[in-house]
């Protein structure tokens, strides 16, 4: 019996978590096209992009990867979290991948580069969900501790104001060795006024 499913935004397919993991092209009629395997255990979370041609799995193997639904082949592989990704879930835009793992951290992805955009830090309880808002500009997590958080995520989608954006989202200045581990490459290191 699978534990979780994702249909596409299309239509076309639906992905169960059972063992082994199936790709389904037909949901209608459950016909098998596929199995997709990469995981090295469990498979936690999937998610389409809204064009339903990528798709999202995290597991309980550390590991994010993207799949291309058609060609039923491994696109690239995500890697930064330490234990289990709960979830993965896409941006409504299709741009950006958020993934919640056991090491209490919230990841943003550039599906187009494949590069991780963001590390979001704050909770320090067992992550438990995530969701973008419709607009795409604020993805919530819920944690075990209690708390419900917004995170900017507008200040991601363009670098070039991030510098200004990156004391108000931290409340502080960082440090260079904090500003090189949560602050996209490309965004030169300034301390805050």
């Amino acid at each position: 019996m699978p534990k979780s499913s994702s249909v596409s935004p299309v239509g076309a397919a639906g992905y169960s978590r059972a063992s082994p993991c199936s790709l389904h092209s037909d949901v209608q009629h459950r016909r098998l096209t596929a199995t997709i395997a990469g995981h090295t255990d469990a498979a936690q979370s999937v998610a389409f992009t809204p064009d339903g041609k990528t798709l999202a799995s995290s597991g309980r193997d550390a590991a994010v990867r993207l799949w291309d639904v058609r060609t039923h082949r491994g696109l690239a592989a995500l890697s930064g979290h330490i234990g289990i990704v709960w979830s993965a879930v896409v941006s409504p835009n299709g741009k950006t991948l958020a993934t919640i793992g056991d090491d209490r951290t919230v990841r943003l992805w550039d599906l187009r580069t494949h590069q991780q955009l963001a590390l979001l830090i704050g909770h320090t309880g067992d992550l438990r969900s995530a969701l973008f808002a419709p607009d795409g500009n604020t993805l919530t997590t819920s944690s075990d501790d209690g708390t419900v958080r917004l995170w900017d995520t507008d200040a991601f989608n363009d670098l070039a104001p991030l510098t200004e954006k990156v004391c108000t989202i931290a409340g502080r200045s960082l440090t260079e060795r904090e500003w090189r581990r949560y602050v996209p490459d490309g965004v030169a290191y300034h301390r805050c006024p």
